[in-house]
């Protein structure tokens, strides 16, 4: 599935969280401060649920939980290739280094651990985009990891399910890789939908800060010890309720 879409939320509340990366206690603190209840909301993760951050495990069965829906990171693809043996621009080694924080996974690796497959399996299942119907002034929204833009098109309500759907390797890698937003403060084509894009893959110090209807929600979670260099002085998991507007922020402090 590479493109989900689901009914609006008539009962509760829908929260969006920026990149996890580990970061599971945290957030079930976010969740609490949130008054999150299971039974009627929803939490949208905008992907690299992994690496980097302490409870990577923990992060990925949210994948279990009925109230969760979350695309496919950049993060999640490198585990994917990893456990397929499909990296050809850095070794297992460089995974397990601290720059992809792939450390975790080491010892499934080195005893082919049957999670491996198992988490490979439901990975490959993550949507890269999934769109969240709205009605009255219930406006829609979409969730992506980096950027939903295209090279070949102009982005709109009524071709975007297309353009994800029929995705080549290059425009996956504008869903979970892009950057253009950050480097060049503009992107190739245009995009217009008629509600705002959730993403993250770029930390940045003022997240839920709308650009080209982008809203990019990585408040840096899994930096650690490039905070500073990328600008992001104060690391932290960042949620945010898009049916009220509230925000939540949490600072992540496992790096110090």
């Amino acid at each position: 599935m590479r493109y989900k879409e689901l009914a609006e939320n008539k009962k509760g509340r829908d929260f969006v969280l920026g990149d996890l990366h580990g970061c599971y206690t945290i957030l079930k603190k976010l969740l609490t401060t949130a008054g999150f209840n299971t039974e009627i909301d929803r939490l949208f993760l905008v992907g690299d649920l992994i690496d980097r951050g302490p409870e990577s495990e923990k992060c990925l069965q949210l994948l279990m939980e009925p109230w969760c829906h979350a695309v496919q990171g950049n993060h999640e693809q490198i585990f994917c290739d990893a456990v397929n043996n499909n990296i050809t621009w850095m070794t297992i080694n460089d995974y397990w280094q601290p720059d992809y924080g792939g450390g975790w996974t080491r010892d499934w690796f080195e005893r082919n651990a049957p999670e491996l497959k198992f988490w490979a399996s439901m990975i490959k299942e993550m949507p890269y985009v999934i769109h969240v119907k709205g009605s009255g002034e219930k406006k829609p929204f979409w969730v992506v990891h980096a950027e939903l833009w295209s090279h070949e098109h102009d982005v709109n309500e009524r071709n975007v399910q297309a353009i994800v759907e029929n995705s080549d390797a290059d425009q996956i890698r504008i869903l979970q890789w892009s950057r253009m937003l950050s480097k060049h403060k503009t992107l190739g084509r245009k995009t217009t939908l008629p509600g705002p894009i959730y993403c993250g893959h770029t930390p940045t110090a003022t997240p839920a800060n709308a650009r080209f209807g982008h809203w990019n929600l990585d408040a840096g979670a899994g930096v650690g010890p490039w905070a500073a260099s990328l600008g992001v002085p104060n690391p932290s998991l960042f949620l945010y309720c898009h049916t009220t507007g509230q925000s939540f922020r949490h600072e992540v402090t496992h790096f110090a």
